[in-house]
């Protein structure tokens, strides 16, 4: 059954630019490379899910005057792989991985 919510902590970020689901919860990464976990698998109270900079994660490349146009991220027990395509180049993808605890 589907429900409706409202995601927290976004109200000083840049527009999102993607969302992925991993075992640990929601990421979400804006047009400028923040990127952000909303920890757990539902909102805790029904109505709201609480999100912050995701602290395990560095910015994304984001070149000066560039924004994201699309972000997909996995998380696997090596790091994470991150894909991602900038609104000025829309045919390119860049591929970055990054390995745990780096």
């Amino acid at each position: 059954r589907a429900a409706p919510f409202a995601l927290e902590g976004l109200e000083e970020s840049a527009p999102l630019a993607g969302a992925s689901w991993t075992e640990r919860g929601l990421l979400l990464v804006t047009a400028s490379g923040e990127v952000l976990r909303c920890d757990g698998h539902a909102p805790g109270d029904g109505a709201t899910w609480r999100c912050a900079g995701a602290q395990d994660f560095v910015k994304l490349p984001v070149p000066k005057n560039a924004e994201l146009l699309a972000v997909a991220i996995s998380e696997h027990p090596e790091g994470a792989t991150v894909a991602l395509t900038y609104r000025h180049l829309p045919t390119v993808v860049g591929l970055f991985r990054a390995d745990a605890g780096a």
